[in-house]
């Protein structure tokens, strides 16, 4: 692999030294390039700006940082009746476990996917169709 700019510097440990909530951030900024997705992700933002003007920062630990599209992924058990499609137990009850896709400058959901309670949290099939759905109505013309 050859580095270069900022992640000439990128080392991982697991001392404990100098830890931060975010610093995992940095390895999946490193795959994103690698595998494309940044440069893909830099087509998404038309629709949105179209929707909110000029897209607003996005606020990481204790920064902003602007002139990108963060769009963030989320998995969470949702309670419902056991007669309802899809609901199954889970750890934190009966229910179904939807994953989402939300613009983190704006807080608009962008793509959800309905799923099973027994769904798994790192189910990377289920992140990569989110994710797609999510780029594509980011890109989407506004109505």
């Amino acid at each position: 692999m050859n580095l270069t700019g900022w992640s000439k510097s990128l080392e991982v440990t697991a001392d404990g030294a100098g830890i931060v909530s975010h610093a995992g951030l940095a390895v999946l900024r490193l795959l994103a390039d690698k595998t494309g997705l940044t440069g893909g992700l830099s087509h998404a933002p038309a629709s949105i700006e179209a929707r909110h003007g000029a897209l607003p920062g996005v606020r990481i630990a204790d920064k902003v940082l602007q002139g990108v599209t963060c769009i963030r992924l989320d998995a969470t058990v949702t309670p419902a009746c056991s007669d309802k499609e899809l609901a199954e137990p889970k750890f934190k009850g009966f229910g179904h476990h939807p994953s989402l896709g939300y613009c983190d400058n704006t807080g608009e959901p962008l793509a959800g996917m309905m799923r099973r309670g027994s769904a798994g949290s790192d189910t990377t099939a289920d992140h990569l169709q989110v994710l797609g759905d999510a780029i594509t109505a980011a890109r989407a013309a506004p109505e």
